[in-house]
């Protein structure tokens, strides 16, 4: 079966970061990570489902449980999209790491790529730029379903969703007993940082290819420090989660266009990318918009150890492209699909956009 996963908190939700914590050390405070990982959630739905068919939550999965719901990164014939957080019934998208906003914190605007090549670091290159001063750059926020639409049309989104507006962080103190004995010693107290959404916010992603018992599932273990969940399951398609892909013309016989990840993206090399989207559109990458990696690992239930951690591309990257006009039906295939590593987890996923150069005023 094919379905939308909607979780809501019991009450909060813990997320770890994957940077080591040790009891004893003089920071005890464990940092939550928001939204979490593709790795964390499908982890989460796997285990539930792997229990409703059977599982006895401790032994390796048995050759049936892994025919239906795969085996390690193996997913198939599991497929997920998104995540996506929603505010009511609206999806709401990264916001585009290519938007700066003006220091009076009113109007917003596009970074775009040079017209000409700068000298830097890394040599001569088209780089993200703006003609306009004390401009700051907007991270950490998200867009609605209505803006998304305005963004890959090319303008600038009526406004930004602050991570204020969905959730809130609160701090809770723990004590590490020891599992022989049951008591407590020096250096026991941690803090952890939770997450509570506020009212009408939800978790969600896609699953295609789930087994039906998928059904059964109304809440589950979601994240560490014994996080709960409720979970619904909504029949809606795959195609009320992407957002529509804008007409594209082409301008002195090129195409000029973007891909906006919506999800966090691992290539081995930038040149995997670079290779890959050559090869469907005959586009060149013009420059690119992002952030800092993402660190992303996991744990690994069974072998009772952490997953080691690697550096993604953060959703809201922007990639400006350039191919010729004849590429158009090509280019129309990539919206919506993932590209990279671990795309069945929903990794890479990505839309095309308008590449347009704002007015100056």
């Amino acid at each position: 079966m094919n379905g939308l996963i909607k979780f809501t908190p019991v009450d909060t939700w813990f997320f770890g970061s994957g940077a080591p914590f040790n009891a004893g050390e003089s920071n005890l405070d464990m940092e939550s990570v928001f939204p979490p990982s593709n790795r964390t959630i499908v982890g989460a739905i796997r285990a539930a489902l792997a229990r409703e068919i059977g599982w006895n939550g401790d032994s390796r999965w048995n050759e049936e449980i892994k025919r239906i719901l795969g085996d390690g990164d193996d997913l198939s014939p599991l497929k997920f999209t998104g995540p996506r957080l929603m505010k009511g019934d609206d999806f709401l998208f990264p916001a585009p790491l290519n938007l700066v906003r003006e220091r009076d914190g009113k109007k917003i605007h596009f970074l775009q790529p040079s017209d000409s090549q700068i000298t830097c670091d890394i040599g001569k290159k088209r780089i993200p730029t703006i003609e306009k001063e004390g401009v700051k750059v907007i991270r950490n926020t998200y867009i609605n379903k209505t803006d998304i639409k305005r963004v890959l049309n090319g303008d600038v989104p009526s406004d930004v969703i602050g991570s204020d507006m969905l959730w809130k962080e609160e701090f809770r103190e723990g004590i590490k007993l020891d599992d022989e004995t049951s008591t407590t010693g020096d250096d026991a107290i941690y803090t952890t940082e939770r997450i509570r959404l506020l009212d009408d916010t939800a978790l969600s992603i896609y699953v295609e290819n789930a087994p039906s018992e998928l059904t059964n599932i109304k809440a589950l273990a979601l994240g560490g420090e014994s996080g709960l969940a409720n979970m619904d399951v909504d029949g809606k398609s795959r195609d009320e989660i992407i957002p529509q892909i804008p007409s594209i013309d082409a301008d002195d016989g090129k195409i000029r266009f973007t891909i906006n990840l919506m999800t966090p993206a691992f290539f081995k090399d930038l040149s995997i990318l670079e290779k890959k989207i050559k090869e469907k559109t005959g586009a060149d990458i013009v420059t690119v918009c992002t952030d800092k990696p993402k660190r992303i690992g996991g744990w690994n239930s069974l072998k009772n150890t952490s997953i080691p951690l690697q550096s993604f591309y953060p959703n809201g990257s922007v990639f400006f492209c350039e191919t010729d006009e004849n590429y158009f039906d090509d280019l129309k295939t990539l919206h919506g699909e993932k590209i990279g590593d671990y795309t069945d987890f929903g990794f890479g996923e990505m839309v095309i956009g308008v590449w347009k150069k704002e007015e100056k005023k």
